[in-house]
């Protein structure tokens, strides 16, 4: 959920008490509804589009 909320995993690895970030990465995953978002927002074609108009 907090990485939901685009919180920093290195934030979330100190919260959790984790030595290690791959630790802390075992127990993440991204929504598919998040993996939507960010496809969506972070697109590179977006950018080429938007010089293009």
């Amino acid at each position: 959920m907090l990485l939901d909320k685009d919180v920093d995993i290195r934030h979330i690895q100190k919260i959790l008490g984790h030595s290690s970030i791959s630790i802390t990465q075992i127990y993440t995953y991204v929504s598919n509804i998040k993996q939507k978002e960010i496809l969506i927002a972070k697109n590179p074609r977006n950018d080429y589009v938007k010089i293009n108009i």
